[in-house]
């Protein structure tokens, strides 16, 4: 009696789970470096922001001989500015990536970002000012 062979093409259960393996390997390495990368950009928008408010406050102080004590004096909509992942200005309702505050204390300003989302933060450089970030709480500049 002849049997007939049947072959069906496929893959075995042990070349499905080397393909798992490989490609739980390669998320491991590469979601690290791209949550790194988006901090580190949430970071640079901050530290530009607050460049940006430095550099309206010095113009205010030439304008009128003393330093803005809010955000809204400096022409921007909200005090405190919130802002998304582009930099854009938010209402304060809305969730945002960061919360930039201004405070005023005997001539001396001081522009504090904390982050509003649930993104860790161990460590940042801010221009020249090194600071340690806790979880929510981020380095003020102050003038």
């Amino acid at each position: 009696m002849h049997q007939a062979r049947y072959t069906l093409g496929g893959f075995t259960l042990i070349e499905l789970i080397i393909a798992m393996v490989i490609t739980s390997v390669l998320l491991m390495i590469s979601l690290p470096a791209y949550q790194q990368q988006l901090v580190r950009a949430r970071r640079a928008l901050a530290r530009a922001e607050l460049q940006e408010v430095a550099m309206r406050q010095e113009q205010y102080f030439l304008d009128h001989r003393r330093y803005a004590s809010s955000l809204r004096d400096l022409g921007y909509p909200d005090d405190p500015m919130v802002l998304d992942e582009q930099g854009n200005n938010l209402p304060d309702s809305e969730g945002g990536i960061y919360r930039i505050e201004m405070s005023m204390l005997n001539d001396v300003y001081t522009v504090t970002p904390r982050l509003t989302g649930p993104t860790p933060v161990t460590r940042v450089v801010a221009g020249s000012v090194s600071a340690r970030w806790e979880s929510r709480v981020s380095p003020a500049v102050a003038h």
